[in-house]
């Protein structure tokens, strides 16, 4: 069998997809601290941003790749989600962030 090589198309055609996240001014913030015995089973059902999750907690990550909904490809890519304001997810993920002391980046 001949092997199909795929090429990326030039950088001035690549499409690229943004997206916005907005927080309602009128949101109340958040102590995360006070709130440790969360469980990450209550923060976000997605078993892959879960897994994510604990391995920000843990301090286990120096990268974090984030996708735009339905547009993960890798097994590693927390997908943001539609969060309402009652959602509490970007909240943790910016709070996992901050405390962790590997991450060097995410993208």
């Amino acid at each position: 069998r001949q092997q199909q090589q795929r090429s990326l198309p030039p950088p001035q055609q690549t499409k690229k997809t943004a997206f916005i996240i907005i927080m309602s001014s009128s949101s109340q913030p958040v102590d995360y601290d006070t709130l440790a015995t969360t469980s990450i089973k209550e923060i976000t059902e997605d078993g892959t941003n879960q897994d994510i999750l604990r391995s920000l907690k843990k301090d286990e990550l120096s990268t974090l790749w984030l996708s735009a909904p339905g547009l993960a490809t890798d097994v590693g890519e927390y997908e943001l989600k539609y969060c309402s304001d009652e959602s509490l997810e970007l909240g943790w993920l910016g709070h996992f962030m901050k405390k962790s002391k590997r991450l060097e980046s995410f993208v």
